[in-house]
């Protein structure tokens, strides 16, 4: 007896899981997927599962078919990423898409009554909705392991040379990578950098560091994005800017990443070793 597919859960999963796969692939790259380009992706995703209906023969138009939805979801949910940090996430995309399908393919071995069908790289799940989402929390789980696992291949050195530019001005800036450092500007997504107003004072405007003395989140200034920094026992808003360029010193060579850097009026360190820090993230991912 044939399986009958239904368009409207073939959709609704194919929603789901590339929601899932975009919002994992934003863990391990360290960049956020844009909170409404998020979801146009996941519905181009869900629309782009009706190829399952077309009669494709050959094997490799199929994996062409693939190849070029994965950049183009990637591209829509990541718009920041451009050129090589653009494929290094459709990489991080597959891989932890592999992993989904693989304890989603565990789970139903585990269940040889649910069934499923295939075609055109698009599977169809026919099991009970209980089981779908067991499949889905499992996976999800597996990959926050993997994430775990993941981080612990940060470099060993914990300060790094940040280069910033802005404004026809260059500054080099000590930097602690510090895992604790979550912060994402919530538009773009982007990982924003933590730095002191001592330096990174020649790269700001005399009304923005204004702004910075007197944080005023209602002033409507232009270019600046206002981020939540929380520390133990403590609550602040910090208004964040996008340089010109931004770049790692690792190994000897500068690797360019883009990314916000939020100011703060304080110091970060009473000894003075670091003015800035930063997802280690933004190394682990980008430098390797």
């Amino acid at each position: 007896m044939g399986i009958k597919i239904y368009g409207d859960v073939l959709a609704a999963v194919n929603f789901t899981v590339t929601l899932l796969i975009l919002r994992l692939t934003g863990r391990l790259l360290g960049v956020v997927p844009g909170k409404v380009a998020r979801y146009v992706s996941s519905l181009l995703g869900a629309a782009a599962a009706f190829i399952l209906f077309v009669p494709i023969r050959s094997v490799w138009l199929q994996l062409l078919y693939r190849l070029l939805i994965s950049i183009f979801l990637v591209g829509v949910g990541f718009p920041q990423l451009k050129g090589r940090l653009l494929l290094r996430a459709v990489g991080l995309f597959y891989l932890v898409s592999f992993l989904t399908a693989g304890v989603v393919a565990g789970l139903l071995w585990l269940f040889p009554s649910a069934g499923f069908y295939t075609m055109n790289g698009v599977v169809y799940f026919n099991i009970h909705p209980l089981l779908l989402i067991g499949c889905v929390a499992a996976a999800y789980l597996v990959t926050e392991l993997f994430d775990r696992f993941n981080a612990r291949r940060t470099p060993p050195t914990e300060l790094f040379a940040i280069t910033l530019r802005r404004l026809g001005r260059t500054e080099s800036i000590e930097a602690l990578a510090d895992s604790g450092n979550r912060l994402t500007e919530p538009f773009s997504g982007l990982p924003v950098v933590v730095v002191t107003l001592r330096a990174v004072w020649r790269l700001l405007k005399p009304e923005e560091r204004e702004l910075i003395l007197e944080p005023d989140p209602a002033s409507g200034l232009a270019g600046v994005r206002w981020v939540m920094l929380r520390t133990v026992g403590e609550e602040c808003l910090l208004p964040a800017f996008k340089p010109d360029a931004l770049s790692v010193l690792w190994e000897g060579r500068e690797t360019p990443t883009e990314a916000y850097f939020a100011v703060t009026p304080r110091e970060l360190e009473e000894e003075g070793r670091f003015s800035a820090v930063f997802n280690p993230k933004m190394i682990q991912v980008l430098l390797r």
